[in-house]
């Protein structure tokens, strides 16, 4: 006797993992590097490295006072801990190098200058550049674990032709199977995520929303790149695999572990503007 095991809503879900992983109700913003030292002109927020072009800033106050303040930087090898006028100027988060307008409390995503990398970074500072002056910093962690897209396998191959190429999580909420096939035979069938080591074995199963088909059932794949989301505030972190599953007979298709140690970039819908 085959027991069919419904998906749950995403409401249902939420309840069931409020007290699962702090960060994963919170928010995950990357790896967090540390505060800014609020030395001067009301400067203040936290510094994350997003990934390895790119870093956030969460909660940014700046009173835009000064007369030549700009997102500052030094290099491992090339420069001291402290900013110094030796540094390198960021653009903004829309890719300009200009004068720093007033921020508060804001979500900021810069990033970083042509053949400079996260895991070169001594320093992130505001500076200012006519009176040389620090308004407040941070320094890097030697080394850091800079979060990159994690390749995690294949899709297992157990039923209705399903196979794959790489499956990789690109960020805490997206996931890309490349090469996905599957014959379209199956009966209300999905990408879902759950807990647990299968489908069948997992009290809480989520539908995973294709970038390009949204929840409706899988139709026939031969050897597509398929991007799917973890939908709403749920995030990769809370959940132990990723299946192709059909909701009405119960069956798993195909399957790939996600791993309990992934360090990935937080997903940014507009990775210019701010922080998920």
């Amino acid at each position: 006797m085959v027991v069919v095991m419904h998906l749950l809503e995403l409401s249902a879900v939420l309840i069931a993992f409020c007290c699962f992983k702090s960060e994963a109700v919170d928010g995950y913003y990357g790896k967090e590097v540390g505060p800014l030292s609020s030395l001067a002109h009301g400067v203040h927020g936290t510094v994350f490295v997003i990934d390895s072009k790119r870093i956030g800033i969460r909660d940014f106050s700046y009173d835009g006072t000064a007369p030549a303040a700009f997102f500052w930087i030094g290099l491992k090898g090339k420069h001291d801990s402290v900013p110094d006028k030796t540094g390198i100027a960021v653009p903004d988060e829309n890719g300009r190098r200009i004068v720093l307008k007033k921020y508060i409390n804001a979500n900021v995503i810069l990033t970083l200058p042509t053949n400079t990398t996260a895991d070169q970074l001594k320093y992130f500072s505001v500076w200012c550049h006519e009176f040389f002056i620090n308004f407040g910093h941070v320094v890097f962690p030697e080394p850091i674990d800079v979060p990159s897209p994690a390749d995690i396998g294949q899709l297992s191959q157990l039923n209705h032709g399903v196979s794959s190429g790489k499956v990789s999580i690109t960020d805490h909420k997206t996931g890309l199977v490349k090469n996905f096939s599957y014959d379209g035979k199956g009966k209300d069938v999905f990408f879902v995520a759950g807990n647990g080591s299968n489908p069948s074995d997992s009290k809480f199963l989520i539908k995973l929303p294709r970038v390009v088909g949204g929840l409706q059932s899988l139709p026939e794949f031969s050897g597509s790149d398929v991007i799917v989301r973890f939908p709403g505030p749920t995030f990769v972190f809370m959940f132990h695999f990723l299946a192709v599953y059909s909701n009405a007979t119960g069956e798993t298709f195909g399957q790939v572990d996600l791993p309990t140690t992934l360090n990935v970039p937080p997903f940014t819908p507009d990775p210019v503007v701010q922080l998920p």
